[in-house]
């Protein structure tokens, strides 16, 4: 029975991670060794205009395969002129799986909507951020 990193999962050598320096994982309920979660980022390259009310922009997306996956989202919404409602989601286009909307304190106002959802995919599905005024 080989034991793996806790971190990627690579074989030890010696019952030691070559790149981490960490030991094997214990067994939980019945599993040899814990699942490993997987991480990706979308970070946006610039700014997205909003200009025409009541029409979504795409922010970043991430392309997600088959699987259960807790997905955040964050939009940095705000305003040079007079202060608006803004609404931000995180959607596939179809399917909207968290939202939320506010108004700048001030007009020159900035604010942040944080989004969050626990997904389950059954095939290969883009999610984005999405923002409206």
């Amino acid at each position: 029975m080989a034991d793996f990193c806790p971190i990627d999962g690579l074989p030890l050598r010696n019952g030691v991670c070559p790149v981490h320096g960490l030991g094997p994982r214990a067994p939980e309920r019945g599993y040899e060794h814990a699942p490993l979660l997987q991480t990706s980022t979308a970070p946006l390259g610039g700014n997205v205009t909003l200009p025409d009310a009541d029409t979504w922009y795409d922010g970043p997306s991430l392309s997600l395969g088959a699987g259960k996956w807790l997905v955040l989202g964050a939009a940095l919404l705000g305003t040079s002129g007079t202060a608006v409602r803004y609404q931000a989601r995180l959607t596939d286009g179809s399917t909207t799986y968290a939202a939320g909307e506010g108004t700048p304190d001030t007009s020159n106002g900035v604010f942040g909507v944080h989004l969050s959802a626990i997904i389950v995919l059954t095939a290969v599905t883009t999610v984005k951020v999405q923002g409206c005024s």
